[in-house]
């Protein structure tokens, strides 16, 4: 995928796998639920991903971007170890940061 220029192309023309397994399909999925999320909301899901959880929790963070600009949220976020321990903390806690929804947490 990442040798071609336009990611969500070769998803859409690559077979599926029978058994829709595997962590190729599972990469495939997740960048074109990135191009639908775009296309039907107008909005880039970094900003999205900035607005409701990076910068309430004041995580920095890069994603990579394919050649044709979408997200690369296949593999392509950068986190620092103590940024990524925030998401693994929002995750044990179902979402809850200090007793709130992350998305409604203060910056």
């Amino acid at each position: 995928m990442e040798a071609t220029d336009d990611w969500v192309q070769y998803v859409i023309d690559k077979p599926w796998p029978p058994n829709r397994q595997g962590v190729e399909l599972q990469q495939r999925v997740t960048e074109l639920l990135a191009y639908i999320f775009q296309k039907e909301t107008g909005q880039d899901i970094d900003n999205y991903g900035e607005k409701y959880v990076f910068a309430r929790l004041s995580i920095r963070h890069e994603w990579k971007r394919t050649y044709l600009g979408v997200v690369d949220t296949e593999g392509g976020l950068y986190l620092n170890g103590s940024d990524l321990a925030k998401i693994g903390y929002l995750y044990l806690h179902d979402g809850m940061w200090d007793g709130s929804e992350s998305s409604r947490r203060n910056g």
